[in-house]
């Protein structure tokens, strides 16, 4: 211990008198460790920190999919649910859930909020303990129950303040629900943001328009079963699903596991990401260990004079190591600090897009990876220049100051390595700039999708409609009607129309339908529908390709749909779709409906997602089935803060307790689309230009130190005749000799790398020619530039000046 003090003292002492190589080591380190710790941060809390539920590793979701028809997952029909719930055995516990927007409260100024019905068993599944009351009983879980409510913390407190909420009374959709709970405050949802909970209340059964109800499913696996066993039973309640009820598809499940879900699609990136940094962080360990290397050539001779009065091996290397495990720990405190500072900024970036985004955050374990980064870096370029000066014995050490060669500091053996270090920099920039050149050419194509509507603007808001008040056809109509009358008429609304589902909204609705003709008359296939006024194409800027769209809101006799291109080109390729007709086929359990004929084709939409080619889409009289929820498109060249007030008045005339929430322009929509996209680019893109000005700092460091060690032969050959053009080119080919193998060493790294990129590109192949050509040539360019200083220099030197010295 004693030992360690005496090398940790004279370490500060060392690095004081060499402050700026000190501050250039401890912030290349601070910069590395930082980046690495904060996105670790990230992928810790979204793929790896345990969920806030107990025993969260036996929570599922059941998921129905359709891969023939390109349906990875869709909600599964209520009835099969209640048949899970009566029979599975592998499962504990299981839910049905769907959220919905609702008005809370009555009177002028209603509270928007969102409602998720589920199952009793809800919050057992979840193993949430409730603060206040209790969760749900089954009799009130059916059909006619009683009306009560779950409330949120947040709800709970805004409502009642400190007074307990159970046993009082909310308005939800002018429908009264007596409150029996609330949850704790640290109770995150398991979807979306919910404010209160009520009971799902469908007995399940099998009856008419019923069968259309979808829901999500929770489970709790049962202890001790596996989700392959859950899977397998499952798999054959719906084989006898389909023997007792056949279906115009084929019914299929899967049973996922929560986390697995909800980070399907992120995990890639962030993989990628967490890879992108640590090559980062690799790339600043070299750095500081090419300082290392160049500063230990001038401390030879402090060397040779130790070994010269009996330090041993051992010694030197613990006095080197000790100096490296100072660094490091600056600049661990130094990456810290930047950690904290970036996962606050990637919290505030990624607020649409990252599911898991509350649980990251810099706790114990991630600040325990972070020491131990700091001292592995420690190790790693503390290690070779310790065991390069440790080497001296006592006649090596007495040879080195008679010949006072420290002050050449090195040797060929010593500035090989060097160099092959900064090769090694340049590799893995070039790797990390040829990621991030892929994501900026794939999101400069993904920004380049025509959506199929005009977002500019454009607004939209929803509406949640009181099931009580609006039971019938005619009470919905005449919400609609008179909503529609009042805003169209708002100075400065142009167009207003509504739908069911807007477009990048994440909702969708499918049914199976045939064509009179065509190839899909014999073969069903699943058509994205959803219900609009005629005002919904003008307010969105929908172009009208070929016929008409609708000349009323009211149902027309025979039923009209109006179509996309998409859908025309599936049913009937190279035909004029106008007049055409289509249904839902016979073995469909709803019975087949009415034709619907064809009046009008529109472009496609791409309603899901951007980076997705658009699929078969119809569009249906608005008025022609009665909604629970409503969904308001307007054009206006005035903003939301303008729209917004007007569209709670119109809604507010019709009626008084009717709420409006989520609204937002439709280029809010497009961005949220397209966030996670520009998220990964943006971070690929900072690790990558961060990397490379790594590197460059790395060969500029090396090729300067290399001219000062080469003075005298640099004036030498001056003296005997060289110009300075060719000391300059000697110099600059150095400095291209050592880019052009980083550059061939990480074109062949990039070729292995960016294959497990595939998944985040749209439109650009990995192995994109353009990206690796021309990133290569930048950093060969790069590197010529960060030589062109210390060559500069070199050809400016005096062969007089230098020969006298």
């Amino acid at each position: 211990m004693h030992a360690f003090v005496q090398d940790l003292r004279y370490a500060v002492r060392m690095l004081r008198r060499s402050p700026g190589f000190a501050v250039v080591a401890v912030l290349a380190l601070g910069l590395g460790i930082g980046a690495t710790t904060a996105m670790v941060s990230v992928a810790d809390g979204i793929l790896l920190r345990p969920l806030p539920y107990p025993d969260a590793d036996r929570l599922v979701q059941i998921w129905s999919q359709n891969l023939e028809r390109n349906i990875p997952f869709a909600r599964t029909l209520y009835p099969d649910v209640a048949m899970w719930q009566r029979e599975c055995r592998t499962l504990a516990g299981l839910s049905a859930y769907r959220s919905q927007a609702a008005s809370l409260g009555a009177g002028a100024e209603p509270e928007p909020v969102t409602v998720a019905q589920v199952n009793a068993p809800f919050f057992a599944v979840l193993g949430v303990p409730l603060i206040e009351g209790r969760g749900f009983l089954p009799e009130e879980d059916r059909p006619g129950g009683a009306a009560v409510a779950v409330l949120t913390h947040d709800l709970a407190r805004r409502r009642f303040g400190e007074s307990s909420a159970t046993g009082q009374t909310v308005k939800v959709d002018g429908v009264g629900y007596t409150v029996v709970g609330v949850l704790p405050p640290t109770f995150r949802p398991i979807a979306d943001r919910v404010d209160l909970y009520l009971p799902l209340a469908d007995d399940g059964e099998r009856q008419g328009e019923r069968e259309v109800v979808t829901v999500n499913v929770y489970a709790r696996l049962d202890a001790g079963r596996t989700r392959q066993e859950a899977q397998a039973e499952i798999d054959g309640l719906s084989r006898r699903l389909d023997e007792a009820f056949p279906a115009a598809f084929a019914r299929s499940v899967r049973v996922w596991g929560y986390r697995e879900f909800a980070t399907r699609d992120v995990r890639p990136s962030l993989l990628v990401l967490v890879g992108a940094v640590t090559m980062v962080l690799l790339i600043a360990c070299v750095n500081v260990a090419n300082l290392l290397l160049a500063r230990s050539g001038a401390r030879r001779k402090e060397v040779a004079v130790r070994a010269a009065l009996g330090a041993t091996r051992g010694r030197l290397v613990a006095q080197f190591l000790t100096e490296s495990l100072l660094l490091g720990t600056a600049g661990g405190a130094v990456g810290i600090v930047l950690a904290w500072w970036g996962v606050q900024i990637f919290q505030r970036l990624a607020t649409t897009g990252l599911p898991l985004v509350s649980q990251v955050s810099l706790d114990g374990r991630v600040l325990a990876f972070a020491l131990v980064v700091s001292a592995a870096t420690s190790l790693v370029f503390g290690l070779s220049p310790a065991l390069s000066q440790s080497r001296a014995d006592g006649a090596s050490a007495l040879d080195v100051i008679l010949k006072e060669e420290g002050r050449r500091g090195g040797g060929a053996a010593r500035r090989g390595l060097r160099r092959a270090l900064v090769v090694g920099e340049v590799a893995l920039s070039l790797v990390l700039l040829v990621g991030a050149g892929l994501l900026v050419r794939s999101f400069i194509r993904l920004q380049a999708v025509d959506p199929g509507f005009n977002p500019e603007r454009a607004m939209a808001a929803t509406l949640s409609l009181s099931a009580e008040r609006y039971r019938e056809s005619a009470q919905f109509a005449a919400f609609a009607r008179g909503f529609l009358e009042r805003l169209s008429a708002t100075p400065g609304v142009t167009a207003a129309g509504v739908t069911t589902s807007l477009p990048l909204s994440g909702h969708n609705s499918g049914l199976y339908l045939a064509g009179e003709s065509g190839p899909t008359a014999q073969t069903p296939q699943i058509v994205w529908f959803r219900r609009v006024t005629i005002g919904y194409f003008r307010a969105l800027e929908i172009p009208l390709l070929r016929g008409r769209v609708f000349v009323s809101d009211e149902p027309a006799e025979p039923p009209e749909v109006v179509v996309n291109r998409a859908l025309a080109d599936r049913f009937w390729p190279g035909e004029d779709p106008i007049g055409k007709r289509l249904r839902p086929p016979a073995r469909d359990p709803r019975s087949a409906g009415p034709w619907l004929t064809v009046v009008g084709v529109v472009g496609d939409i791409h309603h899901m997602q951007l980076d997705a080619p658009a699929e078969p889409e119809m569009f249906m009289q608005f008025l022609g089935s009665p909604a629970r929820a409503l969904t308001v498109a307007v054009r206006s060249p005035l903003g939301p803060d303008t729209i917004g007030p007007a569209i709670a008045r119109a809604a507010a005339q019709v009626d008084v307790e009717q709420a409006v929430s989520s609204v937002r322009t439709m280029t809010e929509a497009v961005e949220a689309a397209t966030s996670s996209a520009r998220l990964s680019t943006t971070l690929l893109a900072t690790f990558a230009a961060l990397a490379l000005a790594l590197a460059l700092v790395g060969l500029y460091g090396v090729i300067s130190y290399g001219v000062d060690q080469r003075t005298h032969e640099i004036g030498v050959r001056m003296a005997l005749g060289a110009r300075r053009a060719d000391v300059l080119r000697m110099v600059l080919g150095e400095g291209l000799v050592v880019g052009l193998i980083g550059v061939a060493i990480g074109a062949a790294g990039a070729l292995a790398a960016t294959r497990y990129m595939a998944s985040m590109l749209f439109g650009v192949s990995a192995t994109d020619l353009a990206t690796f050509v021309s990133v290569a040539a930048l950093l060969v360019l790069a590197t010529l530039a960060a030589s062109f200083v210390p060559a500069r220099r070199a050809s400016g030197i005096d062969p007089i000046v230098t020969l006298r010295s």
